[in-house]
């Protein structure tokens, strides 16, 4: 059974430890650990990850934490909630997938192609842009900036306006209502909008010869294309959308 249940997911001390609940039902962190013969802290995080997945419950008696399996046809939704999780990846994937192949023909020549990760990764990247001081160009446009990046991305706009930086940005459709801009980051910006996908997770920004792409997850996933060609390819891509979209 260990093994049927590592083939949804589980890890095997996962299904080791949803299996041992199962037989002895609610019982503490220190009963699973001496069962399992596992160090009790770990013991907390397969159960952390078991409640996440949603197939074990906790309950408090006495003071102490009790952990109980869910009935085994429960795991029924958990298959449910992990095709779904698929099949949106699956499309989030399809839509990033052009990108990827322009990504790999830029790099068969030779161009410098960088992967990164994190906020801190975008945050140097945002500086980089503030030094070299040239036009920045922005299409796919989601709001997601200002957003996830709170108080960094108005200071970083105050940099920008500082040394007269021009913004040209072609926000998805959907987004114009909830934008709320101040007349700081108005300054030296062009706005306009395109029904782009409204589930689109991605933005591509271009400035001084660079294309940064940026996949917004839970952690913001960025490409750095560092190439005169592919900067011209995309700003090709730029200028139609620019041409096609209405203004704000």
């Amino acid at each position: 059974m260990i093994e049927e249940l590592m083939k949804l997911g589980f890890s095997e001390n996962e299904a080791r430890t949803y299996l041992e609940l199962l037989k002895i039902g609610g019982t503490t962190t220190t009963t699973l650990a001496k069962k399992l013969n596992l160090h009790r802290g770990y013991i907390y995080e397969i159960l952390d990850k078991l409640i996440q997945k949603g197939i074990v419950s906790v309950i408090k008696k006495n003071g102490k934490k009790h952990f109980e399996a869910v009935p085994p046809s429960k795991i029924f939704g958990y298959i449910e909630d992990q095709t779904i999780k698929l099949e949106k990846s699956k499309k989030d994937f399809e839509k990033i997938l052009p990108a990827l192949n322009n990504l790999r023909e830029l790099s068969k020549k030779g161009q410098e192609v960088l992967l990164f990760e994190g906020k801190k990764a975008l945050m140097n990247i945002m500086n980089d842009i503030i030094l070299q001081k040239k036009p920045i160009f922005t299409f796919g446009a989601s709001g997601k900036f200002p957003k996830e990046m709170d108080s960094y991305y108005f200071l970083w706009n105050k940099q920008r306006v500082k040394n007269k930086i021009s913004l040209q940005i072609v926000y998805n459709k959907k987004e114009i209502g909830q934008l709320e801009a101040s007349h700081l980051e108005n300054a030296y910006v062009e706005k306009r909008y395109l029904d782009f996908d409204k589930d689109n997770p991605m933005s591509t920004m271009l400035y001084a010869d660079k294309v940064v792409i940026i996949i917004w997850i839970q952690e913001p996933v960025i490409l750095l294309i560092e190439s005169k060609e592919g900067y011209n390819l995309y700003k090709k891509y730029f200028d139609v959308f620019w041409k096609s979209a209405k203004k704000i």
